[in-house]
């Protein structure tokens, strides 16, 4: 029987990386121009984009709004028919001669 883990932080709380980020931030905060104070991670990350570019630093930064902005292609079964693979010769030719009347507007073809 295994007993109760012991010691370690506990659930929930913040490692030293996220405490200090979030230290970071509250400090920044009353220093931010109040129409900035609500602008989602995406919009932060392409006025850092902008701010690089204009500065010439083109390492990397143009990657780091791309995840936000484009979704990931993800595969997808695709099953296609073929309704005139069991039709005779016959039957094709008729159904193709139906589909040019239907072209060309010929109005008693239904």
């Amino acid at each position: 029987m295994k007993g109760r883990k012991t010691g370690g932080r506990k659930k929930g709380t913040k490692n030293k990386r996220d405490q200090v980020r979030a230290q970071i931030i509250e400090a920044a905060l009353p220093q931010l121009p109040e129409h900035l104070r609500d602008i989602s991670p995406l919009e932060a990350m392409l006025i850092c984009m902008k701010w690089s570019l204009q500065q010439k630093d083109r390492a990397g930064i143009l990657a780091a709004a791309a995840p936000f902005c484009h979704a990931r292609l993800t595969s997808a079964e695709v099953r296609v028919t073929n309704p005139a693979s069991g039709m005779t010769d016959e039957e094709l030719k008729a159904e193709i001669a139906l589909l040019e009347r239907r072209i060309k507007g010929d109005e008693t073809v239904h």
